[in-house]
């Protein structure tokens, strides 16, 4: 689950000292956060709660939600890694809908935001996504796109293969999985 407690707030000066008889600028107030049935990061776990019961339709309203309250907060910290993870969740939800245009839309999104084109190499965090977004693709039928990005998947673990993450190995099983039931 991802909770935001007071130690992950950026630190802030509680006290104002005049030094040189030049006081320096005023302290920024925290933002306010949504109440707490709208904050993002209850939203985000709600999500994700709902699509481990397999409530595909709940968890895309959550996480369009969560998108929705993270877009209209301003936050002192970048948002660029939970808009990640509630587009990644987001696009599952799609696919299992069987919204797959959609799903498909938001796997590039994700992609984009990453940086990842089709013509450049993968780093083993960057292959999942496209490991979902392979399955999507069969999921719609487009089989040789699916292939295309489950060939770049294995590229990527051979890549990372030499070094001590399992992670690798494991993306690698459940990509030659998806590719089994092409």
């Amino acid at each position: 689950k991802r909770i935001m407690n007071e130690q992950d707030k950026p630190n802030r000066p509680v006290a104002i000292q005049i030094i040189g008889g030049v006081q320096p600028p005023a302290i920024t107030p925290e933002p306010e956060l949504a109440p707490a049935d709208e904050n993002f990061y209850t939203l985000l776990n709600k999500a994700d709660d709902h699509m481990e019961f397999e409530e595909h339709q709940l968890a895309f309203d959550s996480y369009d939600r969560a998108l929705a309250v993270l877009r209209t907060v301003n936050l002192p910290w970048d948002p660029k890694l939970d808009i990640h993870a509630a587009l990644v969740g987001k696009a599952k939800a799609l696919s299992r809908l069987g919204r797959y245009p959609e799903a498909l839309a938001c796997f590039d999104e994700v992609l984009a935001m990453d940086g990842v084109s089709d013509s450049l190499e993968l780093a083993v965090w960057q292959a999942y996504t496209v490991m979902d977004k392979g399955l999507a693709l069969v999921y719609a039928g487009r089989n040789e796109e699916a292939m295309a990005c489950y060939r770049r998947v294995i590229a990527a673990c051979r890549r990372e293969r030499g070094g001590d993450s399992s992670g690798p190995i494991r993306l690698l099983a459940l990509t030659l999985s998806n590719i089994g039931s092409l």
